[in-house]
């Protein structure tokens, strides 16, 4: 199926996480230890949730 494509290296970047990222480097939070999502619309009913940080108990 990729035969016929160069054998190049190609970089994947999940946009949303690294917004993420960069919303929680600009807030001064630690995605490590504070809960972060990045969500569609807040004021639409139903909206999606693009990313999640992994939830831990924060003692």
């Amino acid at each position: 199926m990729y035969d016929n494509l160069p054998d190049k290296p190609i970089i994947c970047i999940d946009a949303t996480s690294l917004y993420a990222s960069w919303i929680a480097m600009l807030e001064n939070l630690d995605v490590m230890t504070v809960p972060i999502a990045v969500v569609g619309n807040l004021k639409q009913a139903g909206s999606l949730i693009f990313a999640l940080s992994l939830w831990k108990e924060i003692k």
